[in-house]
């Protein structure tokens, strides 16, 4: 009896489903980050309103939750890209197996 490993249970002699799985996960990541960025903008808008609204007299408090809200901002966009990176060699690294596993098949 032959054991079949991951790849030969699933695979079919075909790239258009890891191609399109590879594009959606990189379609999926660009609007994860767009929604960061955005957030990231809102965060920034309301730093400078509360700089700019005070005539020059800002609570101590109120300076330090935006810049934290920005900073909070900030991380998150800075995950999201790392997050989106990751997932994408993650399917590339899917992909080459699955190019390996086709260029030894016996047909």
């Amino acid at each position: 009896m032959v054991k079949l490993d991951r790849n030969a249970v699933l695979e079919y002699a075909t790239f258009k489903v890891p191609y399109e799985e590879l594009n959606m996960e990189f379609r999926r990541g660009h609007k994860n980050m767009e929604r960061a960025g955005a957030g990231l903008k809102r965060s920034i808008s309301n730093l400078r309103a509360i700089l700019t609204e005070m005539d020059g007299c800002v609570s101590m408090s109120l300076a330090h939750e935006a810049f934290r809200d920005f900073h909070s901002k900030l991380e998150q966009l800075d995950f999201v890209k790392r997050e989106a990176l990751r997932k994408q060699r993650q399917f590339i690294k899917n992909m080459q197996s699955r190019i390996r596993f086709l260029r030894n098949e016996v047909i």
